[in-house]
């Protein structure tokens, strides 16, 4: 299963770049993000919300949603454009030429 909007990101996108980090990396991050104001109150509304997301991470690779790991899998695979993989964090001052030791 894909979203539906998979479709116009595949129009409308060019490079695919894939965040493709593994869970622990990613619950590292949950828990190191700073206040994200356009979807919480405060900072302790984001931090209560933090055991669901930290589950939805942990079940990233056994979900079967549009937001699953086969999803995004099989979504990268189909794009018919320039796509690549980053695989690690990589500091965001840090330019996407400079990368390619993380890009693949």
């Amino acid at each position: 299963m894909l979203c539906r909007s998979f479709g116009f990101v595949q129009l409308e996108s060019n490079p695919l770049i894939f965040l493709h980090l593994s869970v622990e990396q990613c619950i590292k991050n949950a828990k190191s993000r700073p206040w994200e104001a356009h979807k919480y109150p405060s900072k302790q509304a984001q931090e209560q919300n933090l055991p669901m997301l930290l589950d939805w991470i942990a079940n990233y690779s056994s979900r079967e949603d549009c937001f699953s790991r086969t999803a995004h899998l099989r979504f990268y695979h189909q794009y018919q454009g320039d796509k690549r993989i980053i695989r690690e964090n990589i500091k965001t001052s840090t330019s996407l030429n400079a990368t390619n030791q993380h890009i693949q």
